[in-house]
C-alpha cells in the first residue's frame, strides 16, 4: 500500500520527481561545463591563429621592405651611373669649348706673338 499526502501524491512519486530533478541538474551542470570548456578552447584557438597571422604578416612585411630596399638601391646605382656618364660627356664638351676659347683669348692677349713664332 502507498502512502499519500494531503494532495494525494504518493511518496514514491515525490522520490521519482526528486531523482529526475537531480539527474536534470547533473546533466545541466555537465552541459555548462562542456560549453565552458569548448568556449575556452575556441578562444585559445582564435588567439593562436591571431598570433600566427601577426607573425606571418610581419615576415611578409620584412620581406617586402627588403625587396623594396634592394630595388631602390639598384635604381639609385643606375641613376648615379647615368648621371656620371652625362657629367663626363658635358665635361668633355665643355673642355673642348674651353680649349677653343683659350686659343682665342691667347691670340687676342698675345696679339700673334707666341714663343717659337719669332720670325
Amino acid at each position: 500500500m502507498t502512502e499519500t499526502g494531503s494532495a494525494g501524491v504518493s511518496i514514491e512519486t515525490l522520490k521519482r520527481i526528486k531523482e529526475a530533478e537531480e539527474t536534470a541538474d547533473r546533466r545541466l551542470a555537465q552541459v555548462r561545463a562542456d560549453g565552458a570548456a569548448l568556449l575556452a578552447k575556441a578562444r585559445a584557438d582564435a588567439a593562436a591563429m591571431i598570433h600566427q597571422a601577426k607573425v606571418a604578416g610581419e615576415s611578409s612585411r620584412t620581406g617586402a621592405v627588403a625587396g623594396a630596399k634592394t630595388a631602390a638601391e639598384a635604381e639609385a646605382t643606375k641613376l648615379l651611373a647615368e648621371g656620371r656618364k652625362a657629367a663626363e660627356l658635358i665635361g668633355q664638351k665643355a673642355g673642348t669649348a674651353i680649349a677653343a676659347k683659350k686659343e682665342q683669348v691667347l691670340n687676342v692677349v698675345l696679339g700673334g706673338f707666341r714663343p717659337g713664332d719669332e720670325a
